[in-house]
């Protein structure tokens, strides 16, 4: 579904230290882990542009039976939830946390009247069981641009649930994190096949609706020129100081 006057949002997926730290039992592969260096441009294009930033979190408790954790549709296991036998982001663990550089940028998110939003999730997908939906609505979000991992599970359940609901959906394919390649590359051919569209980062930025606020991103080299009374401004301020210099 195409909207002609999308308000769009970040949705950033499973950016949680059993996914990135060195020895996260569900480590992304390091050919797939450029993009958290690229974190703060990332979150700061969006920030900048006025689009609030959904993190989305998993927390998955293993002292319920795993009877009671089986997937709703024993045909579609993106229906889910974890069961496998390796803990994954259990409540309460360091697993479960994000590492203290996504945390800085989750906190920036919310400063200067952005929107960074914790979404916390017990399944595959956002959409289930969470406020995720709910908190969309109530933005009037019509339009997802997607990262995070693991491509072939949390992203892929999540994108299926919101083209089943009607959003538009754009996958960041330079900002998606997986463990094997075969995988990644088959959820991606699903997903589009769906209707998912797919997109670098850069190219939504360079000729797409990020173009004015990655400029500005792109172009902040000398920061001590805008200082002002001995410190720096906020981000609204920064810009137009940008504008003028």
């Amino acid at each position: 579904m195409t909207h002609a006057h999308p308000k769009r949002c970040l949705v950033m997926i499973d950016l949680q230290n059993d996914f990135l730290a060195p020895t996260g039992p569900f480590r992304i592969h390091d050919d797939s882990s450029s993009f958290i260096g690229k974190l703060q441009d990332i979150a700061t294009a969006f920030h900048i542009s006025g689009y609030p930033i959904f993190w989305i979190r998993s927390e998955y408790d293993i002292s319920t039976p795993a009877a009671e954790r089986r997937i709703w549709d024993p045909t579609n296991r993106l229906t889910g939830t974890h069961t496998g036998q390796t803990p994954c982001c259990v409540r309460g663990t360091v697993g479960a946390d994000f590492p203290a550089d996504v945390q800085a940028v989750i906190d920036e998110t919310n400063t200067d009247g952005g929107e960074g939003v914790i979404v916390t999730k017990t399944w595959y997908s956002a959409f289930k069981e969470t406020s995720f939906l709910d908190e969309l609505k109530r933005r009037e979000i019509t339009e997802l641009f997607v990262g995070g991992g693991l491509t072939n599970v949390c992203v892929n359940a999540t994108v299926n649930d919101a083209l089943a609901l009607g959003f538009d959906v754009t996958l960041l394919e330079d900002c998606l994190g997986w463990r094997k390649r075969g995988s990644h590359d088959r959820a991606l051919r699903a997903m589009s096949k769906l209707g998912a569209h797919r997109s670098l980062f850069e190219d939504i930025c360079t000729d797409g609706p990020l173009y004015p606020a990655f400029d500005y991103v792109a172009t902040r080299k000398l920061p001590e020129l805008f200082y002002v009374n001995g410190s720096i401004p906020s981000w609204r301020v920064m810009m137009v100081l940008h504008e003028k210099a």
